[in-house]
């Protein structure tokens, strides 16, 4: 696993001048969460720039790990890069965003997820008749224990 070269603590700070005392920072990393990313494209890749921003811990992952160097340079301090059992393990959150065609293979490299909360965005994705995007696989394709789809629960009109 490698980490960022950065040293700046995050910078996820609302106030104005974006100067904060050492007692917010200590606050934001008390409420930082691990987030293992399986698959950091354009959806896991940009999700987890947004998460680093805010103060949390990612692990960002993907079948080729030495070509997210950059990604996780761009994200800066709290992100790293591994692979797909890295990402398992670290994160309490999995964010499961793997290429569709690699789902299967992406599910074996994780290895168990039991405990962790999945948020599965994976494709491809059907509309229903009420106009609602619903998961073309069956839930029971992933391996968390919890799952969060989140996008099927979303009118897109």
């Amino acid at each position: 696993m490698l980490n960022a070269k950065t040293t700046k603590p995050p910078s996820s700070c609302s106030h104005q001048s974006g100067d904060c005392g050492p007692e917010h920072r200590a606050r934001q990393l008390s409420n930082s969460m691990k987030i293992g990313i399986i698959g950091a494209g354009k959806v896991g890749g940009s999700l987890g720039k947004l998460w680093v921003r805010t103060g949390h811990q990612v692990l960002f992952s993907s079948r080729h790990p030495k070509r997210l160097r950059v990604l996780v340079e761009e994200a800066g301090p709290g992100a790293y890069v591994g692979d797909v059992g890295d990402a398992a393990l670290f994160g309490d959150v999995i964010l499961f965003s793997p290429n569709f065609w690699c789902v299967d293979d992406a599910l074996v490299a994780a290895g168990p997820l039991k405990g962790r909360t999945v948020i599965d965005v994976t494709n491809p994705v059907e509309w229903n008749p009420n106009g609602r995007i619903v998961r073309s696989l069956p839930q029971s394709t992933t391996a968390g224990e919890e799952l969060a789809k989140k996008i099927s629960k979303c009118s897109c009109r």
